[in-house]
């Protein structure tokens, strides 16, 4: 006799847990469940409200679920809903859910601070909208607690200073806030540490930063966690400065300055799921990474610690919002080529960075062209030095070319036009302009304040085009071409090159050289060919100058100007 067995089960099912209450002043924490789901089956699960079974919470995976949204106002149960094969089911183990005890309430800025400050409070609740109209909101040290807004508002009022300030705060969690209208940050973490000061790995939850200066400005704090997070109409949505971040699962959009800048990450830092400006996403690298072919498919680009990286073939423009760029901070030795960089607030710029190649790159509007900086308050540096730049065209920012605190660059090719402030900038010592064209740039062509830079047929003014050389000066000033130059002196022939030199503070001197061809002194004794200097007195030949240089087999004339602010010229006798 042959006895057959065979076995099935039920394809679905549930299980609800007893009712479950806290002891008063609580909130709730997390849902962890260990299942076992063999091949075709599931298990769900949700929180139910225990009064009328209602569901509080569903998508629930039993992974560390984060459940502090619920209200402690109401008893809840956990439910399971099981899926089965047919063959096989699904077994659940043990699930549990946690709360922690000592929940304060405040209703205002003071308040909250006063139960920041209470041992017995590790949970601190903001029960209403709160506005404060100077100074901080909170400001006080703290560890190890929670803030949790519940939603509601913190608002500067546009005359408050911060939101809630970090000093010494450390282990601690700012959840469902929205931050609003603070001159200076939303949410701070100040550049200065003190001694003995600590503020690192916080976290930050499910908030809403918007119309501050900065919206979450994090310097010196390691470790912090940011996820979820909305910052929307500041000038930086996020500021960053500190090591071992991770930024996750948000939108930081139509900020006037950049959605996202990192100013450093020192060893590491992860950016994971967030859209900037166009709903697009933020890019960010942390290591060497190879880019090409990009047509306008992102908010964003930043490389930190993101050494011999190649990004080549790429066009980036906002066509509303001018903000955002490519962000290059403490990223050397990597080559950036055939970049279309339009309407942004900055095209490129460079922190920390050096030995880097820029080429034939096409800006246009922005703030800042192409910047570099270094990490301001550092003593001796880093400096962005010994780069490379060649075949950049720069026009109509505010800034074509911004050279702070960056030294030693070579830089060729470049045409720099129509910027509304300065087409070049330099505060650095031993740059290199060579074979470059500057003109039509509102205030100056360009402005030195650094030593040791050095000029090479750099051409001033498309109207009267003079290309000028120079490497020896001392002090500041400003050099600007020429579109309306004033009438030649009796008995003296122009040759269509004039500048214009300003000193721009205290006592200086410069020697130019200025070329010309041979059909330029067409007509004029090119042996009397001098430069000559024109103000509101009229035109001067001595009294403002030292040594003359004249050079007819190599074509240059030149002179060492010792007194500014007027047009200088070529001039010589006619009658040849």
């Amino acid at each position: 006799m042959i006895i057959k067995y065979s076995t099935s089960y039920h394809t679905s099912g549930n299980i609800t847990s007893i009712t479950i209450t806290p002891s008063t002043n609580y909130g709730w924490l997390r849902f962890n469940a260990v299942t076992t789901k063999p091949s075709g089956t599931n298990i769900t699960f949700s929180i139910l409200n225990a009064t009328d079974n209602s569901t509080l919470l569903s998508g629930l995976t039993g992974s560390n679920d984060d459940i502090s949204s619920l209200s402690t106002s109401a008893s809840i149960r956990l439910f399971a809903n099981f899926t089965g094969s047919g063959s096989d089911t699904p077994l659940l183990d043990t699930w549990n859910i946690t709360w922690f005890v000592g929940t304060c309430s405040c209703v205002n800025c003071s308040d909250c601070e006063s139960q920041l400050n209470n041992n017995s409070c590790s949970v601190v609740q903001l029960t209403q909208d709160t506005t404060i109209s100077s100074g901080t909101c909170i400001g006080v040290a703290f560890n190890n607690k929670t803030l949790d807004c519940l939603g509601h508002i913190v608002n500067g009022n546009n005359t408050a200073s911060y939101g809630i300030k970090l000093s010494n705060n450390s282990y601690n969690t700012i959840r469902n806030c929205k931050i609003i209208n603070f001159t200076n940050s939303g949410i701070d973490s100040p550049s200065f540490i003190a001694l003995g000061e600590s503020r690192n790995n916080n976290t930050f939850f499910n908030l809403t930063l918007e119309n501050n200066n900065i919206g979450l400005n994090l310097y010196n704090a390691p470790n912090s966690n940011i996820s979820s997070i909305t910052a929307d109409g500041n000038s930086y949505g996020v500021y960053l400065a500190s090591s071992s971040i991770i930024l996750e699962d948000s939108v930081l959009a139509n900020n006037s300055k950049w959605d996202l800048f990192v100013k450093s990450c020192y060893n590491s830092a992860t950016v994971t799921n967030v859209t900037g400006t166009d709903n697009k996403p933020i890019v960010f690298y942390n290591s060497a990474v190879t880019i090409q072919n990009w047509n306008n498919n992102i908010s964003e680009l930043v490389l930190c610690n993101a050494d011999n990286s190649v990004v080549d073939n790429l066009t980036l423009s906002h066509p509303v919002w001018k903000n955002n760029g490519i962000l290059l901070t403490y990223t050397s030795y990597t080559n950036l080529t055939n970049l279309t960089l339009n309407n942004l607030y900055e095209g490129l710029h460079l922190i920390a960075s050096d030995n880097n190649n820029l080429k034939n790159i096409i800006i246009d509007n922005a703030k800042y062209g192409i910047r570099f900086s270094d990490i301001s308050g550092l003593i001796g540096g880093p400096y962005t030095r010994y780069n490379s730049l060649e075949s950049i065209t720069s026009n109509n920012s505010e800034y074509g070319i911004y050279l702070a605190a960056s030294g030693s660059n070579t830089i060729k090719d470049l045409i720099v036009g129509n910027n509304s402030v300065y087409g070049v900038y330099i505060s650095d010592d031993s740059n290199e302009i060579n074979d470059s064209i500057l003109s039509g740039n509102s205030q100056y062509d360009l402005l030195i304040e650094g030593t040791n830079n050095e000029l090479n047929n750099v051409q001033f003014s498309n109207s009267y085009p003079t290309n000028i050389s120079f490497s020896e000066y001392s002090g500041d000033f400003g050099i600007k071409g020429v579109t309306s130059p004033p009438a030649d002196p009796a008995s003296y022939t122009n040759i269509n090159k004039y500048v214009n030199i300003t000193n721009t503070s205290g006592a200086a001197w410069i020697s130019i050289n200025i070329s010309y061809t041979d059909s330029d002194v067409s007509g004029i004794d090119e042996s009397t060919l001098k430069i000559w200097k024109h103000n509101a007195s009229g035109w001067l030949e001595d009294g403002w100058n030292g040594t003359r240089v004249l050079d007819t087999s190599s074509n240059i004339v030149g002179v060492n100007i010792t007194d500014f602010s007027s047009v200088f010229a070529p001039l010589g006798l006619t009658g040849i």
